[in-house]
């Protein structure tokens, strides 16, 4: 990994990555599996547990299964837009994603699971559930958003916000609740 330029931006980070693809099919019906796995990864010095994400088409159906620090598995059909998704987080140190897109001086952590399910094409059709346990976020040491439980659903259309205390800064206090 280090001598891939663009993850070097926010961290050192060193480790070995493997990719396998295969392939088969036609453009209309392709046949598709990859596996990436990063053996011994280490971010800005910090060992980390390897990462594996797998991932296939076969008769137009989309499957993704991703163990990072964070389990993440979805579904999808190309045809008919029908998915469903599944992340799950147990204090997921979310730091090097957020560094590699924003720079090394943010830093977040979240417990929690998302889910959702339903179609891409007709948003009125999605089910979804975001339950967070505990999460934060900082920027250069300080604590800018933190929060102990927010839940938010949405189904039929309908979009509820329950339970959602967000600490703001050292002093700052937002209770949200919405439907």
């Amino acid at each position: 990994l280090r001598h891939i330029d663009a993850l070097q931006r926010a961290y050192p980070m060193e480790g070995r990555m493997g990719v396998r693809l295969r392939g088969a099919g036609s453009l209309e019906q392709p046949n598709l599996t990859a596996a990436i796995e990063v053996a011994n990864p280490s971010i800005n010095a910090r060992q980390w547990d390897d990462f594996h994400v797998d991932l296939s088409l076969q008769d137009r159906i989309v499957n993704l299964e991703a163990r990072l620090n964070f389990l993440l598995k979805a579904h999808g059909k190309l045809d008919s837009g029908d998915f469903d998704l599944l992340a799950q987080f147990e204090q997921a140190e979310l730091t090097p994603y957020i560094a590699l897109m924003a720079g090394d001086e943010w830093a977040a952590r979240m417990t929690g699971d998302v889910r959702a399910s339903g179609n891409w094409r007709h948003l009125d059709r999605i089910d979804a559930e975001i339950a967070i346990g505990s999460a934060m976020l900082n920027y250069r040491a300080v604590s800018l958003l933190s929060t102990d439980n927010f839940q938010m659903r949405i189904a039929e259309g309908d979009v509820a916000v329950s339970g959602g205390g967000v600490k703001i800064m050292s002093d700052g206090f937002m209770d949200l609740s919405a439907s």
